[in-house]
């Protein structure tokens, strides 16, 4: 039927569909439109689509809205009756009714402002609106949305619904993996050194040429020997252990913390502190030191039997490795007596 009621307000629809009345405004007054709009509602009813009837009937969305739709999917597509709701009014009351913490009910509404949700977005619309947020979140945003989705969704439509299931089946945003940090070479360690100055420039080449942690050469202590260096290493087994002594070394000038700063002003935070042992690691490698050897420096230990039976010194094997080192790096020989820088 097409009348307004007393003259006023847009043509209304008064039809009835398998026993369902429906009797609204139609929110147009464009006569074609509204004659387009009754021949949806026509196919909705040859489709036997009476679920989005009955919602138009009980007002979860107008005739208009179900027109766009209409347009837009065609009756094959139109989202169900169930999903057409408003998704912000829907996700808004939903965290009010849950019995949750008050900080767990703020971290949803953040994840609400977080997905940009527009007055026109319906449940239908959530899947993509998280994609959408997800392109650009960092991960743990991006997890912590899908799962606040995955709970609204199931406490809305349930765990059966194809909502909920396009949620689940997003994978997991994952971290990219760290691109592997620079190594430095011989000689960006000797030009770190000028650059450091006298004191942070000997502990920056101890390091290097030692391979300890900070903790090791700052606190665990370690002696100079005549041939070797001996590390007191308490982290795990394996650390305690003796080094090559095969260029100057000198015990820590400054503390921790002042190196540290020292080299991230250098270097305006290109190395830091662990870079040098992972430094004296290549060394060792490109130097020709036997992969055995390069282990027990290292202090990494034994971790499979046949590590375990190559494990112990050989006679002349520190002297025979200072020497590899000291040709590929090109440092002068050591004195014969013990040397200690000031």
């Amino acid at each position: 039927m097409m009348h307004r009621s007393n003259d006023r307000g847009t043509l209304l629809i008064d039809r009835e569909f398998d026993g369902i009345r429906l009797r609204r405004a139609s929110g147009t007054n464009d006569r074609s439109v509204f004659k387009a709009i009754d021949a949806m509602l026509t196919t909705f009813q040859i489709q036997g689509r009476l679920d989005l009837i009955r919602a138009l009937r009980d007002k979860q969305f107008t005739p208009m809205y179900a027109y766009s739709q209409f347009k837009l999917y065609g009756v094959e597509k139109i989202p169900t009756a169930d999903v057409l709701a408003n998704l912000g009014t829907t996700w808004d009351a939903w965290v009010k009714r849950i019995d949750r913490s008050p900080s767990h009910k703020a971290s949803l509404r953040k994840t609400r402002r977080a997905l940009n949700l527009r007055e026109s977005d319906i449940l239908n619309d959530l899947p993509q609106r998280l994609s959408l947020y997800r392109a650009s979140a960092p991960p743990h945003s991006s997890n912590q949305a899908r799962v606040h989705a995955q709970a609204f969704l199931r406490d809305t439509l349930g765990k059966s619904h194809r909502l909920w299931i396009a949620v689940k089946d997003m994978p997991p945003a994952r971290k990219p993996k760290p691109q592997p940090r620079p190594i430095p070479s011989v000689a960006e360690v000797r030009r770190l050194v000028v650059q450091l100055g006298p004191k942070a420039g000997e502990a920056c080449w101890s390091l290097a040429s030692m391979g300890m942690i900070p903790k090791e050469y700052w606190v665990d202590g370690w002696e100079e020997l005549p041939d070797r260096i001996r590390s007191y290493g308490q982290k795990r087994s394996g650390r305690t252990r003796d080094i090559p002594r095969w260029t100057r070394v000198c015990q820590p000038p400054m503390g921790f913390s002042t190196f540290r700063k020292k080299l991230h002003e250098v270097t305006d935070g290109r190395w830091r502190p662990t870079d040098f042992r992972r430094a004296f690691a290549r060394w060792l490698d490109e130097a020709g030191v036997s992969e055995t050897n390069q282990r027990a420096y290292m202090g990494h230990g034994a971790r499979t039997m046949n590590q375990l039976y190559k494990l112990g010194e050989v006679s002349g094997q520190l002297e025979a490795d200072a020497e590899k080192l000291r040709l590929y790096t090109g440092e002068p020989p050591l004195v014969p007596e013990l040397r200690r820088m000031a």
